[in-house]
Formats: C-alpha cells, sequence, structure tokens
C-alpha cells in the first residue's frame, strides 16, 4: 500500500471493514482483536490490506452503477453476486500466500471465531451491493461456508486458477450483458419503397 488506511473504532461494524475511494479507512468493532493472537490479527488485516491494494472499494461502486443499470436482469444479479464471491476467495488465498506461517486451517477457525462474535454480518440477507463502498470481512452465512470450502483448497493450485477463470469468464460476460442494442443491424428497406424527398 502506498499509505496505510486511517484506522477507526466504529460500533455500527461487527467485523473488520475497509471503506474510501480517496483516503482509505479501515473499521473495526470496539474492542476488536482483543481475543485474537498476534497471528490470527495479521491474517484477517492481510485481507483487508489486499482489498484496498487491489481498489476492490472503487470496482464495487462501479459494479453498483452497472447493478442500478440493469437492475431488471437477473442475470447480471447472478453475476455480481458470484463475482462478490469469488473474489472474497481470492482475498482469502492472497492473505495466505503473503503469510507462509499460517496454515490454511488456522485462517478458517480464525473466521468462524469472528463469525461467532458477530452474528448480524454474518446471517445478514443484504444483497452483496447494498454498501457498494464498504467491504466487511464477513457477509452472509451460506458466503462464509463456502469460503471456509475455498480455504480448505488452497494447496490445490487447480481451484485457484479455476477462481481466476470464473472472474474472467463473468467479466466478459458482462460485456454481453452491457452491450448496446445499437450492434443490431438496422432493418434493410424493401426494394421499389418509397423515396425520400429529396430524390424527387
Amino acid at each position: 500500500l502506498d499509505a496505510p488506511p486511517r484506522l477507526v473504532a466504529a460500533g455500527f461494524v461487527h467485523g473488520p471493514a475497509v471503506t474510501g475511494l480517496r483516503r482509505p479507512v479501515l473499521l473495526v468493532p470496539p474492542g476488536f482483536g482483543a481475543d485474537l493472537d498476534a497471528r490470527s490479527l495479521d491474517q484477517v488485516l492481510l485481507h483487508e490490506a489486499f482489498h484496498l491494494r487491489r481498489r476492490d472499494v472503487h470496482a464495487n461502486a462501479a459494479l453498483a452503477v452497472v447493478r442500478a443499470l440493469f437492475w431488471f436482469h437477473p442475470l447480471v444479479h447472478l453475476a455480481l453476486a458470484r463475482l462478490m464471491g469469488a473474489r472474497e476467495s481470492l482475498r482469502d488465498w492472497e492473505a495466505l500466500a503473503a503469510s507462509s506461517t499460517t496454515p490454511p486451517r488456522a485462517y478458517a477457525e480464525t473466521l468462524l471465531q469472528l463469525a461467532g462474535g458477530s452474528q448480524p454480518a454474518a446471517t445478514s440477507t443484504q444483497p452483496p451491493l447494498a454498501a457498494p463502498l464498504f467491504l466487511p470481512l464477513l457477509r452472509r452465512r451460506h458466503d462464509l461456508e463456502r469460503r471456509i470450502l475455498m480455504i480448505a483448497r488452497f494447496d490445490d493450485r487447480s481451484h485457484r486458477s479455476w477462481t481466476l477463470g470464473l472472474l474472467s469468464c463473468l467479466a466478459v460476460g458482462w460485456l454481453g450483458f452491457t452491450s448496446p442494442s445499437s450492434a443490431q443491424p438496422a432493418p434493410l428497406q424493401a426494394p421499389g419503397g418509397p423515396s425520400s424527398p429529396g430524390s424527387q
């Protein structure tokens, strides 16, 4: 990171979260980290740091615009949800790769420990982009379950390639969802049809 994010204790968050477009901010609940050892705390903060490094808050803002423009398209909502899930797993893997001393099992147990003390965040039914400038560590319960399964497969490089491939496929799919209708060919005028006024 070019500069460390500003750390703010906020009572309205149930776990660490990043926000801010111009000035990144790391939000943590009061007393966060008191029940975590140094290695577990570093792992959680690495996950949030990679969100900032990859500019995921900016990406979320762009995705929110796409969602607003194509609110009527169910495939767009599905693609966005899948993308958010794949991105969280990718940030988990990046955090694990950056800290080789932390086994995947220990990191998964840390997430479960945080989820146990943050039930509102882990069981929230809000859509993935309800707050586009707010990236919490924990979202819905089934998202956490999927992340735990993907963390368990961290040592399998084929699954990492699959996740990267999913991100690429979703990006290509969005181009299809958002392609302008002007790409359709203009209707042809039947031969012998009425001529334009200027040709008479």
